[in-house]
């Protein structure tokens, strides 16, 4: 039944959604950036661009309480251009800053693969911040369906072009969908990035644990970059490195990090990995 209760929940949809239109149109959502970290080196070697939303009146409203929102707008395409966009500016910043060794990523979603202006855009955003594009990585659901590369239109196909372009193409919550060995064997990806249901559960599951085992066994054999995300303690990630994990995310390492704090945090860590004279 259509009573006052459910009216003043699409009221209040309805208002969210003007206001979240609003926000993509001028362009006002912010960037927050999460760090990657070698398990090598110990260094900083990349970070996550994640869109957060700070509503006027309820403050910041989490990605997955509006993301949804976007998509039933038709607007994914429209924020990953400026998620894209302020991913390169920050690349830009990061260059000037004296951290030019660390490299950029940011989501695409099939709408932003569809976009006609996407590649277009990537490229000249890159040349005009003379960025290197190796040094900006894509990274795109396992889940998307990318159709067959023989087809110019389909996302296998601008896959391609990125990779032949020489920017960076992971496949994102990698080992979560139904297809992904079959997508390593089909598509020009550059690496993966695992799903961190799979992360969460390493030590306390044993068939995840071996899972994971041979997901960076076979992307090690593949020549594949392999990044773990949702790391949150010691433990796993030194289990992560006897598997041979090149790469982890999470909040052991960092939560994401408002662009206003990441030039110090990065600043703090450089000082603290500094050897101290004798």
């Amino acid at each position: 039944l259509y009573d006052e209760k459910l009216n003043d929940r699409h009221a209040f949809q309805s208002r969210r959604a003007i206001k979240l239109d609003d926000a993509i149109d001028t362009g006002t959502l912010d960037y927050w950036f999460q760090p990657t970290m070698s398990l090598e080196t110990g260094q900083i070697i990349g970070l996550e661009t994640l869109v957060r939303w700070v509503h006027p009146v309820d403050g910041v409203i989490a990605p997955d309480d509006f993301l949804p929102m976007v998509k039933e707008l038709g607007l994914m395409g429209a924020l990953d251009l400026l998620s894209m966009t302020a991913a390169l500016t920050e690349k830009r910043n990061l260059n000037h800053a004296g951290f030019g060794d660390i490299g950029i990523a940011f989501n695409a979603s099939p709408e932003l693969l569809s976009h006609p202006d996407f590649i277009r855009r990537l490229v000249w955003g890159v040349e005009a911040a003379g960025i290197e594009r190796e040094q900006v990585t894509i990274e795109v659901l396992e889940t998307t369906n990318f159709g067959d590369a023989s087809e110019t239109q389909s996302h296998a196909a601008i896959i391609r072009d990125l990779h032949d372009g020489g920017f960076q193409v992971h496949l994102d919550d990698f080992g979560i969908g139904f297809a992904g060995l079959s997508h390593l064997a089909k598509l020009d990806v550059t690496g993966v990035k695992i799903d961190r249901g799979l992360v969460t559960n390493l030590l306390s599951d044993a068939i995840s644990g071996k899972i994971m085992r041979k997901i960076v066994e076979l992307s090690n054999d593949l020549a594949l970059n392999v990044i773990a995300e949702g790391v949150e303690d010691q433990a796993t990630a030194t289990a992560l490195a006897g598997m041979g994990c090149g790469v982890i995310q999470g909040y052991w390492l960092s939560r994401p990090l408002p662009r206003d704090d990441l030039l110090d945090w990065l600043h703090d860590r450089q000082r603290q990995q500094r050897p101290k004279r004798a």
